[in-house]
């Protein structure tokens, strides 16, 4: 989360609130909110990250998706019995 919220400061409001780089600068709330969800699309979307194979977040999300268990499946499987647990119950 930081580094997103880094990357928006960076990328995002350095531009659109202090007018710096080559993009125009946002003059009202509403259009900085437009611009905003503007820019989310275009980074989880579209913009290659390095930290994730150089894919965009949301191809990266749709990979795991399918291969993330729901809660249900994990709940259906569970089986206490074959716990290997080395805490003991009732001993601190």
């Amino acid at each position: 989360m930081q580094r997103s919220q880094q990357t928006d400061l960076v990328e995002f409001y350095a531009i659109e609130i202090n007018g710096k780089g080559r993009h125009r600068r946002a003059k009202e709330p509403g259009e900085i909110a437009s611009r905003l969800a503007e820019w989310e699309r275009f980074y989880n979307e579209v913009h290659p990250h390095s930290g994730i194979g150089r894919k965009p977040p949301r191809k990266r999300w749709e990979e795991v998706s399918a291969l993330t268990p729901t809660r249900a499946e994990i709940d259906a499987r569970y089986d206490p019995a074959r716990e290997t647990s080395t805490v003991k119950r009732g001993t601190w």
